[in-house]
Formats: C-alpha cells, sequence, structure tokens
C-alpha cells in the first residue's frame, strides 16, 4: 500500500514539473539577455530564449517556464 501511494506521489511530482508555468519579469541586461523574474532577488539562471525582438534594458516580459526552459513569449504594453 505504501508502495503505491510512492509511486502515485511521484507520477504527481513529475506531472506538476512538467506543466508550464506564466510569470512577468524584468529585462535586466540586453546582450547577454537576462531577465529577473518578480518577485525574484536575482537574475534567472542562463539566457533565455526569445520570441521578442528589440529587447531592452527595463522593458516587462512574459516568461513562459516549462521542464527548465525559459521563453519570452511577449512584451508588456504591445
Amino acid at each position: 500500500m505504501l508502495e503505491h501511494l510512492t509511486e502515485l506521489f511521484t507520477q504527481l511530482i513529475d506531472a506538476i514539473k512538467k506543466t508550464p508555468t506564466f510569470e512577468w519579469g524584468e529585462v535586466t541586461g540586453a546582450t547577454p539577455l537576462t531577465v529577473k523574474l518578480d518577485g525574484d532577488a536575482d537574475n534567472m539562471p542562463g539566457t533565455p530564449a526569445t520570441l521578442v525582438s528589440g529587447l531592452q534594458v527595463g522593458d516587462r516580459v512574459m516568461v513562459l517556464s516549462q521542464h527548465r526552459r525559459n521563453t519570452i513569449i511577449g512584451r508588456g504594453g504591445g
């Protein structure tokens, strides 16, 4: 019984990790691109992929995070 519950919890955790999340952040560097998510003290690790061109320091951006990948999918205000 305990083994079955452990397996169910493991499957649930794996499913949650694969679920995409959307968060707002701010561009803190343009070259290389760096972003700090709202509420975080530090920049996101690594360089996110982006679907938006011409990002500048201070731009508000929407970040899609899924399976340890971060992609900027939009800029606030258009």
